[in-house]
């Protein structure tokens, strides 16, 4: 069969930066074909005038040096313009386009017009579990490149080879090949090329293999081998140890040192890990509340996960364990958790762990299938983003069925963040698919068998060990309990986490998609009420289109107030968000404000009247006793629609009723418009109420709750966790502040340094760097560098690029997946933003000084500056306990890069002008909230001589422990 793929081509090309209208190319390069028939293959340097940044030169290899001889663009346009009327293929293609569409323009309005088509939703059908589609990515996990070289051939060649193993992947699996041809046959070639590509058979993709020296067959042994080695994590398969939850059994196994070392080459007995262990095992023991500070080279995971699944086996009752972050989860399920099935000997059945996934992450199937269009009939009006949203979750809906290890099922944290902004309906459609659980139809859903969130559920009610995340932990399943005993890691961020979980929200968005749709959104609630409602149904019909158009009315008016009044803003940007407090009727100081207040007083009024009109049909049906189908998906899409508007409603309550638990405000953003937020204040009274009161035991760890000690910082954390409010018969006495036995007097030396230019002075950076790189050359590179701010950061690596990278190796973050990885091979320099400093675990003499540009910040936020006057109200002094705390906290995560070995020696720097400011008493705290790490004030200069002399002269508690077998029934001592 003749193929249908035409004229077409593989295109990349490298510029000197981001914006057509002022960067120029600088190198091109193309596959050309006719079919499967490779007519050409061109690449080409272009000459330019204009500047290539080091970042440019660093990234692709490219300098004005090496273009000195190239051609210019116009003598290149001959070669170009021969793919006149192709189809022309690229990764993000729509950079491409902005670059070669006005070459293609001179050909005049009479050309064979060409059409671009972007990779990347070719690959997101394919492949709709990725969250990541670069093509870095996609090489490295097809096992074809172990990094992008970004210089255009090159490129053109690697992509056209991921094409080409995609299809091979599809046809070799026949499923999911005629899944997919379905859903892509609804799209017209025009529109999506790649329809015809994924048609071609095993003979063509060869062919089209040969063009690239591709041996199509030994690549997808090398796929399968990638992806069997994914899966061949060896779990305990001796027999299982003896299983026993005691402080002997504990220490039996963590002090047993040759038996640990063959599961695991890297272990060594801790102390203070057998302590964190007791410890835990101590509160679920006597059913209490803990609170464990376990410092970097504990092995703080092991530590509490060894008495969790002791604990879990011998009592038969499950244990939560609660994460800061997605990637601790995952490394929870892929290192951890194999590592305790083969300390214990436990065959995954004998220990059943389930990554649980919170109900708003999971989508419905039910509400999918209900907003489908009739493709079958004439009326599918469809444009080309609609299409191809339904076809990604379309993919995704038949690759959970598909999916065995429910780990690794696609929930809304896996969707591509390029897709939700390049597609608005994409980020839309998400929105309106995620499972409400309020309005579940539960076991009479026709898709319960392949619904994700009861699949999480079931498996939970079986599991021993539940792995989640802190705002699953605080917006728990109705459908199931939530464990009594729960381990809380990362519990520094419970803040954050809470104040999320608990804000309400209502954007510009919200507001339109409601006054657009409301009417159809009801309608569900038409059906069950029948032809004997219909006089309700009247009523009802009435009081929505008059809602709806009020509603109209007051939020295109609403948008304009408020973006007037956010450009009278003293710090108003049109980058980021802007915010201020919400408007009280009581103070309200000019005719903006009143309007504001009452378009917004508008808005509650209508969506009282719905709320009113509704509620009385809230809970009316028993889901049980509905049979018909489609009475079934009625009485999902009205209960969901009900949750919303009650969720909205109460928005604009909690808004304009000055409730004092609250924080109101509105913010305004350029691209985004308005949201209007209501955020909780006192989050540790809601975390008590909702977690602590229902639990038997939850442990707090982290490795930065407070000073080395808990003698400063801890009253922050005492608050936000809600163990303030505890009995004293359900805590222990004081929190643990484990030993690393760390020497960090010798071995961590810090500087602050707080004579630079002010962070904001354009010669900041320059001024740093002058005295930072001639140490960094001294120590060749040991170094990581970060940066708080995306100007700074980027200044930084243009001046490390132009002085350090013939000399040393520059390792900048986002440029590669495996940047880290790099760095830990060649050495060199470190750069990246602040965030970037956490995590990151590089011990020895390749990660030795580490410089920060400021002091970390406290975000101020409405919320934030309420919950510091509500602290300093009620706990103490808000500065000290919690402003400083908070700071000092984040900068501790980021010196935690220093020592990761007990035998690890580092420096740091940290500029801050800022704290020039700080005299006395606050100084004195700072210095105690910063232990166990001292640090030295001093100039710049004498800080890097102090680093070099240091790391250049570098290269010549009282614990309750378990004593006994009976140690885990020993007295809890009490306040």
């Amino acid at each position: 069969m003749k193929n249908n793929l035409g004229k077409w081509s593989i295109i990349d090309i490298e510029t000197t930066g981001i914006d057509p209208t002022y960067d120029e190319i600088i190198d091109i390069g193309f596959y050309q074909f006719n079919g499967t028939v490779l007519e050409n293959k061109f690449n080409s340097l272009v000459k330019t005038d204009v500047k290539i940044s080091q970042f440019i030169q660093k990234l692709t290899g490219i300098s004005g040096k090496l273009l000195k001889n190239a051609p210019s663009i116009e003598k290149v346009l001959d070669d170009l313009l021969e793919l006149e009327g192709h189809n022309l293929i690229a990764h993000n293609a729509s950079f491409e386009k902005s670059f070669l569409e006005k070459y293609f323009d001179k050909l005049g309005a009479d050309r064979q017009k060409e059409s671009f088509h972007d990779s990347l939703y070719f690959f997101s059908l394919i492949f709709p579990h990725r969250s990541t589609l670069n093509l870095e990515s996609i090489l490295i996990d097809l096992g074809l490149a172990q990094k992008e070289e970004h210089r255009a051939l090159a490129d053109s060649r690697d992509l056209l080879k991921a094409m080409l193993l995609s299809c091979y992947i599809v046809i070799s699996d026949l499923e999911l090949k005629a899944y997919l041809n379905d859903i892509v046959d609804d799209f017209s070639s025009d529109d999506f090329w790649f329809k015809n590509f994924l048609t071609l058979n095993k003979t063509e993709l060869n062919e089209l293999a040969s063009a690239v020296d591709l041996d199509l067959a030994e690549a997808y042994k090398t796929y399968q081998q990638i992806e069997k080695d994914k899966e061949d994590l060896i779990f305990g398969v001796e027999k299982a140890d003896v299983i026993e939850f005691s402080g002997k059994h504990i220490q039996e196994i963590l002090r047993d040192e040759d038996h640990l070392k063959s599961k695991l080459d890297s272990y060594r007995y801790r102390e203070s890990q057998e302590q964190l262990s007791l410890r835990v095992g101590q509160a679920f023991q006597n059913n209490v509340h803990a609170l464990i500070q376990a410092p970097t080279g504990t092995g703080k995971t092991l530590g509490y996960l060894l008495p969790s699944v002791l604990f879990a086996k011998t009592k038969s009752k499950p244990v939560m364990i609660s994460t800061g972050t997605k990637a601790l989860q995952n490394q929870a399920m892929s290192k951890d958790i194999p590592l305790v099935h083969k300390v214990l000997g436990l065959s995954k059945e004998q220990l059943k762990v389930v990554r649980l996934i919170g109900s708003k992450n999971h989508f419905c199937q039910l509400l999918f299938r209900n907003e489908q269009t009739d493709k079958d009939s004439m009326l599918d009006l469809r444009d080309f983003d609609q299409q191809f949203t339904d076809a990604y979750f379309e993919m995704l809906f038949f690759s959970n069925e598909r999916q065995h290890d429910y780990s690794k099922i696609i929930t809304a944290e896996n969707l591509p963040f390029i897709l939700k902004k390049k597609i608005s309906h994409f980020a839309d459609k998400e929105k309106e698919l995620r499972v409400d659980y309020k309005a579940c139809t539960g076991h009479k859903c026709p898709f319960k068998d392949n619904c994700t969130y009861f699949q999480g559920l079931r498996l939970s009610k079986e599991a021993d060990i539940i792995i989640g995340n802190h705002s699953l932990l605080l917006s728990w399943p109705r459908s199931i309990e939530r464990p009594e005993y729960i381990v809380v890691d990362e519990a520094h961020k419970l803040e954050t986490e809470a104040t999320q979980t608990y804000t309400s929200e209502v954007t510009k968005y919200d507001l339109e998609n409601l006054a657009k749709n409301m009417s159809s959104m009801v309608a569900p609630l038409y059906y069950l009420l029948g032809e004997e409602g219909e006089r309700s149904v009247k009523h009802i019909k009435k009081e929505i289109g008059f809602s709806a158009k009020t509603l109209e009315e007051n939020i295109f008016a609403l948008e304009e107030l408020i973006e007037r009044y956010a450009k009278n803003l003293p710090r108003y940007t049109d980058i980021y968000w802007n915010e201020f407090p919400m408007i009280k009727k009581s103070k309200m100081n000019n005719s903006l404000e009143v309007s504001i207040y009452n378009h917004i007083d508008s808005l509650r009024y209508v969506f009282k009247g719905v709320y009113d009109l509704i509620t009385p049909y809230v809970g009316r049906w028993n889901i049980n006793s509905l049979e018909d189908e489609n009475q079934i998906t009625a009485f999902t899409l009205f209960e969901s629609f009900a949750s919303f508007i009650d969720e909205v409603y109460h928005t604009f309550e909690n808004l304009l009723e000055e409730i004092e638990s609250r924080a109101g405000s509105i913010k305004f953003h350029e691209e985004h418009g308005y949201l209007l937020s209501s955020a909780p204040i006192n989050v540790g009274e809601i975390f008590y109420e909702q977690v602590l009161k229902s639990s038997e035991s939850v442990v707090f760890t982290s490795a930065t709750l407070a000073n080395h000690d808990g003698t400063k910082g801890m009253a922050q954390i005492e608050w936000m966790t809600g163990h303030n409010l505890l009995e004293p018969e359900k805590r222990f006495r004081t929190g643990l502040f484990l030993n690393n036995k760390f020497n960090y007097s010798q071995n961590a030396k810090v500087f602050l340094v707080d004579s630079t230019p002010s962070l904001y002075d354009q010669s900041f950076v320059e001024h740093v760097l002058d005295e930072i790189i001639p140490l960094i050359k001294k120590l060749k590179g040991r170094s990581l560098l970060l940066f708080s701010a995306k100007v700074r950061f980027e200044k930084a690596c243009e001046i490390l690029l132009a002085k350090l990278n013939e000399e040393i190796p520059i390792h900048i973050q986002g440029l590669g997946k495996n940047v880290v990885d790099e760095f830990k091979t060649t050495g060199g320099v470190l750069v990246g933003m602040e965030s970037f400093g956490e995590g990151i675990d590089i011990p020895g003499k390749t990660l030795e000084f580490v410089y920060i540009d400021k002091v970390p910040d406290l975000r101020q936020d409405i919320v934030i500056q309420k919950r510091r006057d509500f602290y300093d109200a009620n706990f103490g002094n808000e500065f000290a306990d919690y402003f400083l705390a908070h700071r000092t906290r984040s900068l501790h995560q980021k010196l935690g890069r220093l020592l990761r070995r007990e035998s690890d020696r580092g420096c740091a720097i940290v500029t801050d002008s800022r704290l020039a400011r700080w005299k006395g008493r606050t100084i004195d705290t700072f210095r105690q909230m910063m232990l166990p790490y001292e640090f030295e004030k001093c100039s710049l200069n004498d800080a890097c001589e102090k680093v070099e002399s240091f790391l250049c002269d570098d290269n010549n508690g009282a614990l309750e422990n378990f004593a006994s077998d009976d140690t885990l029934s020993k007295p809890v001592e009490h306040p």
